[in-house]
């Protein structure tokens, strides 16, 4: 939209080229509904970038747990693979060997790695409650220790 100012500076032979507006000052009732849209629209796409990254967590976290237990269930069939077996008679026998395998990798792979220490003494625990009872074939309860 042309400007009376433009045309009268247009009518006098001068071509205008670049306008420059430094200053803008707003009425107060302006401006604010101006931030009020400005953050609105902000807060629309925040939360759409929120319900974004949810989305990819949940989807990384589930794959993940996926690749876990497959990661799982090959390290403590190793035993198991490969080679026909008989049904093991005693189910204590077959408990030593899942466990075994799963005590070796997390020796391997992180003996520095504090919570994995947590997991290997309960891995001692289970190895301890299934050769104590592994002689007779018949489950007893686990005996409970003192130390934390």
């Amino acid at each position: 939209m042309e400007s009376l100012e433009f045309k009268q500076l247009q009518s006098r032979g001068l071509e205008i080229m670049e306008v420059r507006i430094h200053n803008v000052l707003f009425e107060a009732s302006i401006e604010d509904q101006t931030i009020q849209q400005w953050s609105t629209e902000w807060m629309k796409i925040a939360k759409k970038e929120e319900d974004y990254l949810k989305d990819k967590e949940t989807l990384i976290e589930t794959a993940s747990r996926d690749e876990g237990s497959k990661a799982f269930a090959k390290i403590v069939s190793k035993p198991f693979s490969g080679k026909a077996t008989q049904p093991q008679q005693n189910p204590f026998k077959t408990l030593q060997l899942l466990i075994l395998p799963l005590k070796e990798f997390i020796l391997n792979e992180s003996s520095a790695n504090s919570d994995m220490e947590k997991e290997l003494r309960k891995l001692d625990e289970i190895w301890k409650w299934v050769l104590d009872n592994s002689s007779d074939g018949i489950p007893r309860a686990p005996q409970r220790s003192d130390k934390p």
